[in-house]
Order: structure tokens, then sequence, then C-alpha cells
């Protein structure tokens, strides 16, 4: 409400001149966040990491929204004899031309036409960004009456809704482009949502190499366990030849499955897939099976790495008949005996 004292007229903020801009804030920074983690980096998109960053960021944003709800409400426009005092600036009557309601994306505010420079938005009076209301109206026309008693000389412009029509459309094309360039580029990197189902165990090694037909691939007794270690989330086991003096069809076969466990900021599958690219930081990317995978190098076809879920195996072989045919289908097995 305007306040009348030692002929001046004050103009207070009040809440409605800051809860829209305030909400913009709250709801446009955490979703811009959690677009930029979509268009933002490589590799698959991890939704738990961009709903919690932008989750933390909406939270922070709400609880510190106070500081500045307090600090702006309380912001005043003052119009006196001399000029309008806005803010640090006074703008004597005689470089005021006009004074409008004009619609921002903030709410209607009025708005100081000069005569030299830029024209500047008043905080108070405010209102609703989608309507003026009868307040609002009747605080402007106090607010210009004000002004012809004191000698500024007005323009009379007619002010409609087109300039705020504009700027919404403005918005709504940013919005829309933000929007198909985090779905292209979700589209190009895959993602693990919250529901991507994760390995509840892993079998051990030693046994789901027999399950996958080491036997049929080479005797045992031309082979003996050479390193064997079995954990909840990881598990080993290195079968090397005997060196009977008989040719072998491999020196080493060797598998190791590790399970990973999501973190604060990182699911499960997100963890593995870090560790799955560190791996194959020299591999060679294959398809055709699990999440993603590789071989060694172009080089050492006969090692290969495979991503499931939040569970990576890999595979080695050495010896004549080693291959990647044989590496794969090791592994394909292998993955078939994950729980999830």
């Amino acid at each position: 409400m305007p306040v009348e004292s030692d002929q001046d007229l004050v103009h207070t903020v009040g809440p409605r001149g800051v809860v829209a801009p305030l909400v913009i804030v709250i709801l446009a920074v955490p979703l811009g966040v959690f677009a930029g983690t979509l268009i933002v980096g490589s590799g698959p998109v991890d939704f738990w990491f961009a709903t919690v960053l932008s989750g933390t960021i909406f939270a922070l944003l709400l609880v510190t929204s106070a500081l500045p709800y307090s600090l702006l409400a309380k912001k005043r426009a003052r119009f006196t004899s001399s000029g309008i005092g806005a803010g640090p600036t006074m703008i004597p009557w005689s470089d005021v031309s006009a004074l409008d309601a004009v619609p921002t994306l903030a709410g209607y505010r009025v708005r100081v036409t000069r005569r030299r420079g830029q024209p500047i938005d008043l905080l108070a009076p405010a209102s609703l960004w989608w309507r003026r209301d009868e307040r609002f109206d009747r605080e402007a026309a106090e607010l210009r009456a004000y002004a012809g008693r004191h000698g500024a000389v007005l323009d009379q412009r007619p002010v409609g809704r087109k300039p705020l029509l504009a700027r919404l459309a403005v918005v709504l094309v940013l919005v829309v482009v933000v929007a198909l360039a985090a779905g292209v580029r979700l589209e190009q990197r895959g993602w693990f949502s919250l529901w991507t189902p994760e390995a509840r165990g892993i079998p051990e090694a030693c046994a789901a190499l027999d399950a996958a037909g080491l036997d049929q691939l080479w005797p045992p007794g031309h082979r003996e366990k050479d390193s064997v270690s079995a954990g909840v989330d990881s598990s080993t086991c290195v079968w090397s030849a005997t060196y009977s003096g008989q040719p072998e069809p491999y020196t080493n076969v060797r598998v190791i499955i590790e399970r990973s466990r999501s973190q604060v900021l990182w699911s499960a599958s997100a963890v593995a897939h870090t560790y799955f690219a560190q791996a194959c930081r020299l591999g060679v990317t294959t398809t055709g099976f699990g999440d993603e995978s590789c071989v060694g190098s172009q080089l050492d076809p006969t090692t290969l790495v495979v991503r499931q879920a939040n569970v990576v195996v890999r595979v080695g072989l050495t010896g004549d008949r080693a291959s990647q045919r044989t590496a794969e289908a090791i592994a394909r097995k292998v993955l078939q005996q994950i729980s999830r």
C-alpha cells in the first residue's frame, strides 16, 4: 500500500513483487541443471545422479529463498517532489516521459521511461505476471497523478499484453530447444533409470566357469587352479596348464566377476560403468551382448570385458585355441547365471 510521508509517496514491494521471480528461479535452475547433466558429458546418463543433484539444488534454493524474500519484500520505490528514487538512482521529473504498466516475466511492473537514459522498471507496485489486478491499476494511476502534480509531462500510451506474449514465446522456444537437445543426447548416450534392474548377487567364478562348459573346452586332467577368490561382490577363477609335455589347447583361462554397489550420488550401474570404462580405456568396443563390452585391444582379442547392469565380467584366454568367439561364449553363459 502507498504511504504518504512528508509529501512523499512510497510503495513497498511486498509478496506480490517477490514470489513470482523466486518461483521462477527455484524451478528454472534445478530444471536447467537436470537438462545440463543430460546434454553435457559422455557415457550413459545416470538419472539417480541427475535427480539427486537437481533435487539438492531445488531444496537449497527453497530453504535459502527466505533471505532474498525478506530483503526484496522490504524494497521501496519512493516518489518525491523532486523525482523518483529507484534504489541509488534519483530520476528528476523533468527526465520522466512516461509511467507505463508493463508485463514482465516477473509480473507487471511500472516502467519509468526517461527522456535521457535507459528505462527503469520499478520493483513496486507489482502484480502477478498473468494478470493486472485492480489494486495494481489503482496504484499505477495514483503514481501518474502524483507525477503530474509535480510537473512531469507524461505521454499517454496504451499498454497491452504483446510484450509479455513475446517474452513468453521466446522462453517457450528456448525450453523446446533445450528439451530437444536433451532428448537427442539422451538417445545418443543411453541411460541408467531409477528402475534399472540390478544384480542382487553374483555366482562363484569357478562354478560359473564350470557351468559355462569349461570341461568341453579344456579337459580337467590338463589344467590346475592357479588362483581362486570368492566374496560377496567379487569372485576370481584362474586355470593354468599343467605342462605335461603334450600340447594344450589353452595355457590360461581366467574369469573375474565384480558387482558394484550404489554410492551417495551414483547408482550401482553408473559405478559399474565407470569401472568398465577404465578397464576398456585401451580396448576396442564390441556389440552383441551385455549392456556394453570390449576386447582388450586389436592385438589381444581374447581378453573380453562385459558390463551387464551393475556387474562387470572379465574373461581372458591364452593358448593355441584362444579366440574372441570362445571368450564371448563363456561370458554370455556367465552372464546368464547372474541373478537380477
